[in-house]
């Protein structure tokens, strides 16, 4: 094996840009593979298990930040030892974070390529750098791209509506724990493989689309029903938590729109198998939702949001709210 990837698993820009470098590698280079997929509270796990198995290998990772758990100046954490010991490392990412370590890797002569100051998912940056002139990388960089960057105008075109549905793939995977589905879907993309056809999904996709919608009728009232409101200093925070099959970044947004004159920010907490919190500052606040995720030990982009990791074995729901509520006090001034 001479390659690995490690990408994002839990949305359409992290299984595009997977996608993308199957297809590259599959063409470029003809080279076996390894896929791995990761979400932030899997990433310390994985970025150790990491640092062993790409020994001598290239490692293109994919959609993920780069944390600061992960490096340290005292030991040798996962960044120290993927950068010392892989022979090439592909750094693909457009979180704050990871501008911070660019320099470990580069300095190793290791490639990491960010978004800088463009609003770029990571689909469209390896689609740039790996596969310029390719028809359908372009087709998939962007449907990743709009997903990941949603208009403002919530104008909807076909790239908007192939990624709205393909989240609901990607989610109910993830709901599942399915990472043998998630990585089959990776190659149907990558290969091109009847999944998509000017906006017609392959049958067997249909049908797990389908499966999604009965499943998350459910999901979307107890959503609904679990809805807290956080007054801290004179701002309002609205917080929920939401079963893991439904879709993260649709699922905060659709909060913050519909309470973005109520509320500085909104927080979904999406139970195991996902675990996730996730923090988006509200249209029209000036509150920063990046720096506090950060503050949490997070991260994000743009100072919109992003995610932080949030509960210890044990705790729940309400153990959530209070944590959010002390942290919040602390964070604002």
């Amino acid at each position: 094996m001479k390659n690995i990837i490690i990408t994002h698993g839990s949305d359409v820009d992290g299984i595009i840009s997977g996608a993308l470098l199957t297809k590259y590698l599959r063409v470029s280079r003809e080279e076996r593979m390894r896929l791995y997929f990761c979400a932030y509270p899997t990433q310390r796990r994985i970025f150790l298990r990491l640092a062993k198995l790409g020994a001598g290998r290239n490692v293109f990772i994919s959609d993920i930040a780069a944390k600061d758990y992960l490096l340290s100046d005292q030991i040798r954490t996962a960044l120290g030892e993927i950068s010392h010991r892989a022979a090439e490392v592909f750094w693909y990412d457009h979180h704050a974070d990871t501008e911070v370590y660019a320099a470990l890797f580069q300095l190793r002569g290791h490639k990491v390529i960010t978004n800088g100051k463009e609003q770029i998912c990571a689909a469209e940056l390896v689609r740039r750098d790996l596969l310029p002139d390719d028809e359908y990388a372009k087709f998939l960089a962007r449907v990743a791209q709009v997903h990941d960057y949603p208009p403002i105008s919530g104008e909807v075109d076909e790239a908007s509506r192939a990624g709205l549905k393909l989240q609901k793939v990607i989610s109910l995977r993830n709901a599942q724990n399915d990472r043998a589905g998630l990585a089959k879907l990776v190659r149907l993309i990558a290969r091109d493989d009847g999944w998509y056809d000017g906006g017609n999904f392959s049958a067997g996709l249909r049908r797990l689309i389908a499966e999604f919608d009965r499943s998350s009728e459910a999901a979307r009232e107890s959503a609904k029903n679990n809805r807290q409101v956080i007054n801290v200093r004179g701002k309002v925070f609205a917080v929920t938590c939401a079963s893991a099959i439904m879709p993260q970044k649709e699922t905060v947004i659709a909060l913050r729109d519909e309470l973005s004159w109520k509320a500085d920010g909104v927080a979904v907490y999406f139970l195991p198998p996902d675990g996730q919190l996730l923090f988006f500052r509200s249209i029209g606040s000036r509150f920063d939702a990046q720096k506090f995720c950060e503050f949490m030990g997070g991260g994000g982009r743009e100072g919109n949001g992003g995610f932080t990791p949030c509960l210890k074995r044990g705790q729940g729901y309400q153990d959530l709210v209070n944590i959010l509520r002390s942290k919040l006090e602390e964070f604002l001034p």
